[in-house]
Formats: C-alpha cells, sequence, structure tokens
C-alpha cells in the first residue's frame, strides 16, 4: 500500500468515527487514530477541510458536513447543539474503555414493551453488559431519579434472570464532590456503581 492509499484509508477511518461518534475534538482524533503529535494531527485534519466543519471550544471540535456524510453514505445530519459537550464526555468514557464495538447510545431499555429507563449508554466488553450515565450539568434531582428508575428495574429481575447478574452502572462525572454525591444516592438504593470523574480519563 503506499502513502497515498495509507492516507486515504486513514481520512475513511476518520470519517467513519465521527459518523458513529457525532462529535470529536483533535485530541480525541488524535488518540482515536494514532496521529502522533498535535502538529501532525492538525496538519492530516487540515486536508480533510473538505468533509469537516468545526468550531472552536476549548479545542477545535469536528464533525461531518454535506461531503464528509456522502463520503461514508450516512444520511444522519449533525448540527451544533447544547447537547455537545456532553457528547465529548461520553466519547472520553468510549476511549477510556478501548472502543467497545458494542456501544449503544441513549437506547431505551424495554422490559415486555415497556420503557424503563434510556441510558446513556449501554456497552458490553468481554460479553459483559453495562450501563453508562454522564453527568455534565445534572442537577443531583435529576440523577437521583434516574438512580431510582436503575433501582426499579434491579428490582424486576430481567437482567439477572437472562444474565445471571445486574449490570454495572458507571458514571463519568466531572469532579469529585459530585462522585461522592453519586455514590452515597447509588448505595443508598443498592446500585452497584463505579464512578470516574473526566481529569481521570483524559
Amino acid at each position: 500500500m503506499n502513502t497515498i492509499q495509507m492516507s486515504r484509508q486513514r481520512q475513511m477511518a476518520i470519517l467513519s468515527s465521527l459518523n458513529k461518534l457525532g462529535f470529536m475534538t483533535r485530541s480525541q482524533i488524535q488518540r482515536l487514530h494514532n496521529l502522533g503529535s498535535d502538529r501532525n494531527s492538525c496538519r492530516v485534519l487540515a486536508n480533510m477541510k473538505e468533509y469537516l466543519n468545526s468550531f472552536r471550544l476549548e479545542e477545535n471540535v469536528f464533525y461531518l458536513n454535506k461531503k464528509g456524510r456522502e463520503m461514508v453514505g450516512s444520511t444522519k445530519k449533525v448540527t451544533r447543539t447544547a447537547q455537545v459537550r456532553h457528547i465529548l464526555m461520553r466519547n472520553e468514557l468510549y476511549l477510556y474503555y478501548g472502543c467497545p464495538k458494542a456501544w449503544n447510545v441513549e437506547k431505551e431499555v424495554l422490559i415486555n414493551g415497556k420503557a424503563y429507563i434510556k441510558p446513556d449508554v449501554i456497552f458490553m466488553i468481554d460479553n459483559r453488559l453495562y450501563f453508562a450515565e454522564i453527568d455534565h450539568t445534572q442537577t443531583m434531582s435529576n440523577n437521583k431519579r434516574k438512580i431510582e428508575k436503575y433501582a426499579e428495574l434491579k428490582e424486576l429481575g430481567a437482567f439477572q434472570r437472562q444474565y445471571g447478574y445486574f449490570p454495572l452502572l458507571i458514571w463519568l462525572t466531572t469532579n469529585d464532590a459530585k462522585r461522592q454525591l453519586l455514590q452515597k444516592a447509588c448505595d443508598d438504593k443498592g446500585i452497584e456503581t463505579f464512578i470516574l470523574t473526566l481529569d481521570e480519563v483524559k
């Protein structure tokens, strides 16, 4: 494979990742696709500008434009929303856990046709299922309501009957104070949890 073919293959891989994840920062693309230095990452992305839209937060954030979507055969139009920071945090969890192949975003949990909860992510590693929640700007009252929903789901026993266990609930939050509040809320409802802060996954 020559240099041009390798470059094209890398570009397609980056476009596919953006199609899957929606928005990615420069550093997330850099880590996911092993682009090396910051300078090289910027060069690679500059060479792809005909396929990408971008805007600035703490660093540049990229997403597919119309031509980029056409390149990967996507009909999923992405526009900048207030959820961008939430999505970028979710990406950090995706990278932290080694980019699980089974990574289902905001998929409702249905039991006997009834929707019980919509986790931010349901994913699988080594044939084991996990729930994940991204706590970016949520209030603790909202977080507690969601934890209560998980407790109700656990009481049903459907996951235990099917898998032999109730999935571990993973939280990604912004600071240690929030971690302690989430840990107590989960402990109070008997929900096993593992809580990470953003500094720990970057």
